[in-house]
């Protein structure tokens, strides 16, 4: 009995220690391949970003209207809900 509470457990805190990477920040860096005026989105490396009013712009982009395709930048994001959210974009040297 006690041996299985001890599996759950372990199968618990194993599922919680591969759940987290999913919460956390992640970077990417790349050229920009798309974007997406009508849903506020642009793609990198393969993986659409979607931006939000919070989203933080460096380097000279002042804003969403800035981001053209065949620009290099990094985003830093989180990815939730199956999406990626662009938590910071800027340029790339």
């Amino acid at each position: 009995m006690v041996t299985k509470r001890i599996q759950a457990l372990l199968a618990g805190i194993s599922f919680v220690m591969l759940a987290a990477p999913v919460l956390a920040d992640n970077e990417v860096k790349g050229l920009i391949e798309s974007v997406k005026k009508s849903n506020q989105s642009f793609v990198v490396n393969g993986t659409e970003f979607f931006v939000t009013p919070t989203t933080k712009y460096e380097d000279g982009l002042k804003g969403f209207e800035d981001l053209k395709q065949g620009l290099r930048v990094e985003v830093e994001y989180l990815q939730r809900d199956g999406k990626h959210w662009a938590k910071e974009v800027e340029l790339e040297d």
